[in-house]
């Protein structure tokens, strides 16, 4: 499994995104994970 593969998975568990998009590289996955990460540390801190 590619990098960007196993990146997609983990922004799958964490988003409701079901389709890939195409064309990006690792780096822009890894911001995209981080992202879902911060909002939903957003949400848990607004409980």
């Amino acid at each position: 499994m590619s990098q960007a593969e196993r990146a997609w998975k983990v922004l799958q568990e964490l988003t409701n995104d079901k389709e890939a998009p195409g064309g990006e590289d690792f780096d822009s996955w890894t911001l995209r994970v981080i992202e879902a990460i911060a909002e939903k540390l957003k949400k848990v801190e607004l409980k």
